[in-house]
């Protein structure tokens, strides 16, 4: 896979020794950076350690819009509570933009800043009436909203709006930029290829065990890995899913100054950068025919890639603390850009002054509403599905082989040389399927991916599957 955002960054170090830190971030992306970069000039020691590169992840794999017109979620986020948290979720993310173009500004990153207009529209007249709720919402919070029959692009819609004060840049130049600026304090240390297996918990500090054999002591522990990788205190794998989206990325004669996503089932997402228009054009929960769909790169004009992303049970991401003095960000809602940001600000805050403007609002232990109890047992049946697939499911028997009665997968590279896998995910003991486009062992129950050899290329888990 190929994405049109890929660049060589800051090279750092593996971890090499047993270290102590005040603060110790897992996860490289644009949570953790953005994290390092809130303590950048505070007393604490920091840490921060990537399992494989930074920002090569999900941050890679992002359209890269910074816009609070989130499809349908203020909708979503009042129906499943009451006008006043879908209230303060839109606050969140208009802080979150201003947050980000401040440290642009300040730090003087050039990241292909670019303001436009953000459109959400429906092609399917049967959601005509979400899309005017939304305006409506929209409206009644203050935002100079406009309702239109019509985009900038030659789609044929039935409905839509726009809101002003968006924005779309280039996530990884804005990441390397914040690098740029916490590599100049020394306070800060960043290690990549340095996985986090497990941690105990003492009175005073945790200690995390790392794949190689090194540990990390630390007052606060910070989990921003978009999956996160155990089963913590109101946190379970029942309260998200994963969906996988897939993202084209192809010339084009015109950059139109605006971004768009309808509310319908096929997704339709754009923006523009450069002489490209970036398009999503398919997003469905994570399952075993997503594993093959076709994400390969194409040709020079051309780009094709997937990411997966968080989805919570009520649509608000979870960020804080769960445990003493151990923090969570995760379930992004496929808006990554802004709440990344949020998180970094609202878990910073919480270890400086003790206190969050958005504490409450993303607590990974909100109570259950009637309406999140009604839609909690169809939320699953996804995963649930793919769970059990995954044991029973008939695959090519030229890629299974039994040993001593356990399963055991097969790939044979071009050399007719055999690669021989386990083929159980050792996160939450799913079955794993092989993606042909990509080579890769793939769990259609969390996103877990391997490679022909057992190792991880992508989490949820933390262990590599056992190798013959």
């Amino acid at each position: 896979m190929k994405s049109i955002w890929d660049l060589d960054g800051t090279k750092y170090p593996k971890l090499t020794e047993n270290k102590n830190f005040d603060i110790l971030i897992v996860g490289g992306g644009l949570t953790g950076i953005s994290l390092c970069y809130y303590f950048k000039d505070t007393k604490y020691k920091v840490g921060l350690i990537e399992q494989n590169s930074l920002l090569k992840s999900t941050t890679l794999k992002t359209t890269g819009k910074l816009t609070y017109l989130q499809k349908d979620l203020l909708t979503k986020i009042k129906t499943i509570y009451n006008k006043d948290i879908a209230k303060k979720y839109l606050s969140s993310q208009i802080n979150a933009i201003n947050y980000i173009i401040e440290i642009i500004n300040k730090e003087n990153i050039k990241c292909d800043l670019e303001e436009n207009e953000s459109y959400l529209f429906t092609t399917n007249k049967n959601n005509t009436n979400k899309i005017i709720k939304e305006f409506n919402l929209y409206k009644e919070f203050g935002i100079d909203a406009k309702l239109l029959n019509k985009l900038p692009i030659d789609i044929k819609i039935n409905s839509c709006f726009k809101v002003p004060n968006t924005y779309v840049f280039h996530p990884l130049k804005y990441g390397y930029g914040l690098l740029n600026s916490i590599n100049k304090n020394n306070n800060i240390e960043i290690y990549k290829n340095t996985r986090m297996i497990d941690f105990k918990k003492y009175n005073e500090y945790y200690e995390v065990n790392l794949n190689s054999n090194y540990k990390i002591k630390c007052k606060f522990l910070i989990i921003a890995n978009s999956y996160p990788s155990f089963i913590f205190p109101y946190l379970f794998p029942i309260k998200t899913k994963i969906e996988k989206e897939c993202v084209i990325v192809e010339k084009t004669n015109n950059n139109l100054k605006f971004n768009a996503i309808n509310i319908d089932k096929n997704i339709i997402s754009i923006r523009f950068y450069k002489d490209y228009m970036i398009r999503v054009y398919d997003s469905n929960k994570l399952s075993l025919k997503e594993i093959n769909k076709s994400i390969t790169y194409k040709d020079g004009n051309s780009y094709k890639f997937s990411n997966y992303d968080v989805i919570t049970l009520d649509s608000l991401p979870i960020i804080g603390k769960i445990d003493n003095n151990m923090f969570l960000a995760t379930g992004y809602n496929t808006w990554g850009m802004t709440n990344s940001n949020i998180a970094a600000k609202t878990i910073s805050d919480l270890i400086l002054y003790n206190k969050s403007e958005y504490e409450n609002l993303f607590r990974s232990n909100r109570e259950f509403s009637l309406n999140k109890s009604l839609n909690f047992f169809k939320f699953n049946l996804s995963t649930i599905y793919n769970l059990l697939l995954s044991k029973i499911s008939l695959r090519d028997k030229s890629t299974i082989k039994y040993i001593n009665g356990e399963k055991y997968g097969v790939y044979i590279d071009k050399f007719k040389k055999e690669h021989i896998v386990k083929l159980t995910c050792p996160h939450m003991k799913c079955g794993l399927f092989f993606n042909t486009k990509e080579k890769t062992w793939d769990c259609p129950c969390h996103g877990s991916r391997f490679s022909i050899d057992g190792d991880i290329v992508r989490g949820p888990s933390t262990s590599c599957i056992k190798k013959l």
